[in-house]
């Protein structure tokens, strides 16, 4: 996400800041910097494990931005390693934070209506590895037939 430096206002709310983020059973840790480089606020590394994130955000840009990132590593995590349009990252974002926003009853019923991955009983699978097995896509398509027979 690109934003010139001197249109940031200064957030010193330490509360808003988040340590780490896991996406698909992979952990990211959240670096807070005072420099992410020229005009960009934040950066993901998938192969680090980290995003990079300037500390002194508004509240509803540091969450917006980090959200930004998540879609990235995101899809990395799918496979979908090609270059991706800032733009259409962009629209996600910020229709994902504001869905996030304008709909806090709906995220507390997902919440509390599922369960919590860590707490399945299931085996952990490499995403990628998943996405991209055609056997897995085989036996998922076979179980999806039985069922409507």
């Amino acid at each position: 996400m690109r934003i010139l430096r001197s249109q940031t206002v200064t957030n010193n709310n330490k509360d808003t800041m988040i340590d780490q983020v896991t996406l698909c059973g992979h952990r990211f840790s959240v670096k807070h910097v005072e420099h992410v480089g020229d005009h960009v606020i934040a950066n993901s590394d998938y192969a680090a494990g980290t995003i990079h994130i300037l500390p002194d955000l508004p509240t509803d840009v540091y969450y917006c931005t980090l959200i930004h990132e998540v879609i990235h590593l995101i899809m990395n995590i799918d496979g979908m390693r090609e270059a991706h349009s800032e733009r259409d990252i962009c629209a996600l974002a910020n229709g994902v934070f504001q869905f996030i926003k304008d709909n806090p009853a709906i995220i507390q019923k997902i919440l509390s209506d599922t369960v919590p991955v860590a707490r399945q009983s299931v085996t952990a699978v490499e995403p990628v590895a998943l996405h991209n097995n055609a056997a897995s896509s085989q036996a998922a398509r076979a179980r999806k037939s039985t069922r409507r027979a």
